[in-house]
């Protein structure tokens, strides 16, 4: 378990991610809860969290479009294209 722990520690670490020693625990929990289940079981896991991911994207992307038509509505951004914005740009 430790040695696990030791590997999965370096992979945040490669990704840059910062986790606390709370889900760091938990996940290795997941991770060694997930490796005894039967084969039929883990693809069933893996598919219900890949849709959760996919949904969660979703989300994520319907906010911040949320955020830029409210920063349009507001005059926070503009409209235009590549040239317009170089040229916007310049301007400041």
């Amino acid at each position: 378990m430790l040695e696990r722990e030791e590997g999965l520690k370096e992979e945040m670490r490669k990704h840059k991610r910062r986790f606390t020693t709370m889900n760091i625990a938990t996940l290795n929990k997941i991770i060694e809860d997930f490796s005894h289940l039967p084969l039929d079981d883990k693809e069933y896991a893996v598919e219900v969290i890949r849709k959760q991911l996919i949904e969660a994207k979703r989300v994520a992307i319907a906010k911040r479009a949320k955020e830029a038509m409210t920063n349009l509505r507001k005059g926070n951004s503009k409209i235009g294209d590549i040239k317009e914005l170089y040229k916007d740009l310049e301007s400041d």
